[in-house]
């Protein structure tokens, strides 16, 4: 066999086992990196936490007839606005539901603790004679306690760990009102009659806020309310010989911040 010949089956042998090897090398494609999807933030689950906050306190004292006699309330004071403002601490819980990719609805509870009181000289309604009656005598005096609520809420995110958020539902605050009749004041005998009544009140509240994930288990909110609880009745003289009632418009404006945990 010539030398020629042997080059040439070398040539031949070496090609099939290497050109296939080649062609089957170009066939096998390059791994391709898909980047992980970002983690959906999921806003259902109950929640517990605690806020802390301003309320304020807007009410409106106003003084009636006298009775039984039927003699029209004094021009003194009358109506008398009560406002004041007291820090409040309180806690909330609830549970949301995401129903949909951007919207969230809720329901939530929440109570906490105001002390705030006004006094003002004179009482609503009563005479300023000064040469008869020393109306700077006497006082009347509202306060501000307790308050809690039941709201519904709904959300939309603007991003998916931060939810813009109204809210509505029933409200209840604890307050009391006071009046001090001297030995000077009108109608009221001696000695000094002092009167004091307190009351639990139903209204309604709305309110706005935004709320976000911290953390994973963890929300963080900024949240304002509004609460009316509409008028109230009550005896502000209740003397043996003289009754004159009043009423008083309650109503409250709360901004307050916020820390819960998410279950």
């Amino acid at each position: 066999m010539s030398i020629r010949w042997l080059f040439a089956v070398a040539a031949v042998t070496l090609g099939a086992f290497t050109w296939p090897g080649i062609a089957q090398a170009a066939d096998i494609a390059a791994p391709v990196y898909k980047a992980q999807p970002a983690p959906v933030s999921n806003w259902t689950g109950f929640y517990l936490g605690a806020s802390a906050g301003v309320r304020w306190s807007r009410s409106t004292w106003t003084g009636g007839s006298f009775e039984p006699f039927g003699i029209p309330a004094g021009t003194y004071n009358n109506p008398a606005d009560f406002d004041d403002s007291s820090a409040r601490l309180g806690f909330y819980g609830g549970f949301n539901w995401q129903i949909a990719p951007l919207w969230v609805v809720g329901v939530e509870a929440d109570g906490g603790w105001g002390n705030s009181s006004k006094t003002a000289i004179g009482i609503p309604g009563s005479f300023s004679m000064p040469t008869i009656f020393d109306v700077t005598a006497d006082s009347a005096t509202v306060s501000t306690e307790w308050d809690a609520g039941v709201r519904g809420r709904i959300g939309f995110l603007v991003q998916p760990n931060v939810m813009l958020f109204a809210s509505g539902g029933a409200a209840w605050q604890r307050f009391s009102v006071g009046t001090v009749c001297s030995v000077n004041g009108p109608f009221c005998g001696s000695p000094s009659l002092v009167f004091n009544q307190d009351f639990t009140k139903l209204g309604w509240s709305v309110g706005a806020g935004v709320e976000a994930k911290i953390a994973q288990s963890w929300l963080a909110r900024v949240e304002y309310r509004y609460a009316s609880f509409g008028e109230v009745s009550f005896m502000q003289i209740n003397a043996p010989t003289i009754q004159q009632p009043a009423t008083l418009d309650l109503h409250t404006h709360t901004l307050q911040v916020g820390v819960a945990y998410q279950f």
